[in-house]
């Protein structure tokens, strides 16, 4: 539970607020005041549970509830495509409050109509342009593809067919990109099991670093497809599509 408001900050404003920590906070605030004022004129007006627009309200509602308690039960770090399968309930809901807001502001004195239509006008543009701005197309892409098939195809060129050991100093990556291409191209990949090291520690492994080169230090990275490997040596070094490429032999 204590982790389901951060959550919500979190999703807006990486979803409705360009990034924008303080502007995801407000909209936080205005989703739970709108949710607020109808659940108050539910309670005021049962009838009301008849109304289509209620209808679809409390659909957005249940959508939403389960992906906030699904990710609060996550305890891992919570990356933008993990919205994925809730990506367009907050516009939605957003939406459809403002909608709201305008049909309660018209039953109302017409100055206060007009008025509650220029502050959403207003905040609308203010999204959209803060979204143009930290609109990461505006940003080359990382082309990670691109650069996992090239280092994959490196290290095919230069095991020179014979089996290899693979390892990854990343931050927030893992052997599974670049082997999935090795062993789709057939490539002699061994994956390092301790209970068998005999038969699967081979005589070279390859070690790629997506750091700085001076954070990189592959001799003595204590990850396990390294630890595991031995006392090693470098005996070559590439730069492939902007990582470093790592050739260890064992040292004895």
């Amino acid at each position: 539970m204590p982790k389901l408001w951060p959550i919500v900050e979190k999703i807006n404003t990486r979803l409705l607020s360009g990034m924008y920590f303080l502007v995801g906070k407000f909209l936080s605030l205005f989703f739970a005041l709108g949710i607020t004022l109808l659940i108050v004129r539910l309670l005021k007006n049962v009838k009301l549970l008849h109304n289509k627009d209620i209808h679809a309200f409390l659909l957005l509602f249940v959508w939403l509830g389960v992906a906030l308690v699904g990710l609060g039960l996550y305890k891992q770090e919570i990356y933008d495509h993990y919205y994925g399968f809730f990506f367009p309930a907050p516009f939605m809901l957003f939406g459809g409050l403002v909608t709201t807001l305008i049909g309660s502001a018209k039953e109302k004195i017409v100055l206060l109509h007009w008025l509650t239509y220029l502050i959403i006008f207003t905040a609308v543009i203010f999204l959209i342009l803060l979204n143009i701005r930290f609109s990461p197309l505006r940003y080359p892409p990382n082309r990670q593809l691109q650069r996992t098939t090239e280092v994959a195809q490196k290290i095919v060129d230069e095991s020179q067919s014979r089996e290899f050991n693979l390892a990854v100093i990343a931050e927030r990556n893992y052997e599974g990109a670049y082997q999935y291409f090795l062993e789709v191209w057939g490539a002699p990949l061994v994956k390092i099991d301790p209970q068998r090291a005999g038969d699967t520690i081979t005589d070279q492994l390859f070690v790629i670093c997506e750091l700085p080169n001076f954070l990189c230090d592959p001799t003595h990275n204590p990850k396990a497809e390294i630890a595991n490997f031995g006392w090693t040596k470098v005996e070559n070094q590439w730069e492939v599509a902007g990582v470093t490429l790592y050739k260890l032999t064992h040292s004895q």
